[in-house]
């Protein structure tokens, strides 16, 4: 069992915030730490949890509010064009009111979103991802695909680590799903990658994000890891937060 205070996440929800990475069979002990811990509210995360596990967590009033999926592609020599010629695809460092949209479509399966206690702050959270992305701190890159009409209907943030690429955040718009908008992103990135030496690249969503999940397995992703994240909240600050 593994506690960290988080105060980014503790001055940005003016609380007490703290992160548990719990083994995946929980203990009587480990229960009652959780229990004494000096927090308001305890992000708890189980890679695989046991039936016991999450019996134990539920008695607490912890909610499973995110099974958080890691996947990620090799990158090699293939060369993987975008035949998506209705696109335009380019890099920007400018907050328009449809790229600002498109981000909180992105996170509409997100735990903080999904948290009626933190709901209220689900929007400045993603509105701050995606300023900090445009001014690189949180991405090295973020390109925009515009349809014929010259619209914004798709983004994606990408970022480069010791050759490991990530991408943070992606959206297509609602209306443009179905049309291979999220290929001709990955692909984009894809090669963007490649061409800085990256080896593989790694994305992150939600279990429940069905439509993101097939998109990455069809594009050549496979399944990393998978982790249950539970928020338990000590008390309820219905009133402060």
């Amino acid at each position: 069992m593994k506690i960290e205070s988080l105060k980014w996440d503790s001055d940005f929800f003016c609380m007490k915030v703290s992160k548990v990475d719990f083994p995946d069979m929980i203990s009587q002990y480990e229960l009652e730490a959780l229990q004494n811990l000096d927090t308001d509210l305890a992000y708890c995360f189980v890679n695989n949890p046991t039936d016991d596990s999450i019996i134990m967590l539920e008695s607490l009033g912890a909610n499973l509010v995110d099974i958080k999926v890691t996947f990620e592609i090799v990158i090699d020599n293939r060369n993987i064009e975008d035949t998506n010629f209705s696109l335009n695809l380019e890099p920007t460092n400018v907050l328009t009111k449809d790229l600002e949209n498109l981000t909180y479509e992105s996170g509409i399966y997100s735990r903080f979103k999904r948290d009626i206690l933190l709901s209220h702050k689900f929007e400045p959270l993603y509105k701050l991802w995606i300023d900090k992305s445009l001014n690189g701190r949180l991405a090295d890159q973020v390109f925009i695909a515009k349809n014929m009409q010259n619209i914004v209907i798709g983004f994606i943030t990408c970022k480069m680590k010791e050759k490991v690429g990530s991408i943070g955040l992606i959206a297509v718009h609602h209306s443009e799903r179905g049309k291979k908008v999220g290929t001709s992103l990955l692909t984009k990135v894809y090669n963007w990658c490649k061409e800085r030496g990256a080896e593989r690249l790694e994305v992150v969503t939600q279990s429940d994000n069905l439509a993101a999940c097939k998109l990455y397995e069809k594009f050549g992703y496979t399944l990393k890891n998978k982790v249950h994240i539970y928020h338990y909240w000590k008390k309820h600050l219905n009133d402060s937060i």
